[in-house]
């Protein structure tokens, strides 16, 4: 079960979200692939993960091995 209901994942306002960070996302591993320092990098990784768990609250959490 995802953390979003059906009707959560199937609005206008989830749909809108989504498509603003998967843009933010493409834009984070953009600048993931220029030269930056260790710093840099480390927060842009940070960042790109969490908008991977943001944008995968509409599917169910994977099964533990």
């Amino acid at each position: 079960m995802s953390i979003l209901t059906e009707a959560d994942r199937n609005s206008d306002t989830w749909k809108r979200i989504r498509e603003h960070y998967e843009v933010q996302l493409q834009k984070a591993r953009n600048q993931n692939d220029s030269d930056q320092d260790a710093v840099q990098t480390a927060r842009l990784r940070g960042r790109i993960a969490e908008i991977k768990l943001l944008l995968a609250m509409d599917r169910p959490p994977k099964a533990l091995d």
